[in-house]
């Protein structure tokens, strides 16, 4: 059969006037497109789209952009996307967006094999980074992640940024200075790692056991804390997020450990018994203690305490049909 480049181009023009709010127009036009080679194997797609919507004494108009480059078929995958919305893009008359202003990246390398290899029926691996931040002011609060994935599902990340708009400790220097009622934002370090995995060994055709394995580890702390003015501008402020001590109260850390053991035996069509054993522990840092690595808590597992639970479920298939003919 003979092989030809896909291309798919569309032109879209949505219009609404709202004669119950004084005559609002609304209005989003966008051109969408997605290009593949011959081959099948390398894919460039994305989009630009405009909104205005016209009132009787303004017009308040926006734009989002969007590019993805990415090869698509082999061991060998790659690719990047590229995502802007102005503080202005609102399409809500004529769909639906929670939240516009923002600009973000993304860039990944994946290899798969997908042939068995020893004891394996396949595998794979990935690097990848992502950032986004604020379209207006541009590139405000930038957040930052990367990390590595492999095998079952190994993660780990970076998270430059944050906000945090909660409790605020009173033992805090500075904090006897707020105002009543006061808001207090803060710049942190979010670093943490998220390990899975998964295995699954078949005795026959019809028993098999399971083995799906989680340790979670991050951690945030604070670099700077700041006031919030009228017009929604950052402003100095006198809370410090550290006691008389020099403790830091407002960092934390947590650390978990899961396992699910499943064992499953088909005894008869449709027919299951399965039986599980679940173990989970964790522990939750604060202040100084934070300040330990992902060595320090993956080797101290075992001594923080934990729950265990044994469960086990029988299904049976049972035919009607076969029944009434008893």
């Amino acid at each position: 059969m003979k092989q030809s480049a896909q291309q798919f181009l569309h032109l879209t023009d949505q219009h609404q006037r709202d004669a119950l709010r004084s005559g609002l127009d609304a209005n989003v036009t966008g051109f969408l497109f997605n290009l593949k080679n011959k081959a099948q194997s390398y894919a460039l797609n994305g989009k630009a789209v405009m909104n205005h919507r016209i009132g009787a004494e303004s017009t308040e108009s926006g734009y989002t952009l969007a590019l993805s480059a990415s090869k698509t078929s082999g061991n060998f995958l790659w690719g990047s996307d590229f995502n802007l919305e102005s503080d202005r893009y609102n399409p809500n008359y004529l769909g639906i967006l929670f939240s516009p202003n923002g600009v973000s990246h993304s860039a990944w390398i994946n290899y798969h094999y997908y042939k068995p290899w020893w004891k394996l029926n396949n595998y794979w691996s990935s690097l990848w980074v992502f950032n986004e931040s604020l379209y207006k002011p541009w590139a405000a609060w930038a957040i930052t992640h990367f990390g590595v994935n492999f095998g079952g599902n190994e993660q780990l990340w970076n998270n430059l940024g944050g906000l945090w708009s909660s409790e605020i400790y009173e033992q805090v220097v500075g904090a006897e200075q707020l105002p009543d009622h006061p808001v207090v934002m803060g710049r942190r370090h979010i670093m943490g790692s998220n390990n899975n995995l998964n295995a699954s060994y078949s005795f026959n055709n019809n028993m098999n056991i399971q083995l799906y394995a989680r340790h979670y580890w991050q951690k945030a702390e604070y670099s700077a804390f700041y006031g919030l003015d009228e017009q929604g501008e950052l402003t100095a402020s006198p809370y410090t997020g550290l006691s008389a001590s020099g403790e830091p109260l407002n960092n934390v850390a947590a650390n978990y450990f899961n396992i699910d053991l499943v064992y499953t035996w088909r005894f008869a069509p449709g027919s299951d018994l399965l039986m599980v054993y679940k173990n989970g522990m964790g522990h939750y840092d604060s202040g100084h203690a934070v300040d330990r690595g992902y060595g320090y808590n993956a080797g101290h597992l075992m001594d923080y305490s934990g729950t265990n639970n044994f469960s086990s479920k029988l299904l049976y298939y049972l035919d009607y049909e076969q029944v009434k003919r008893l």
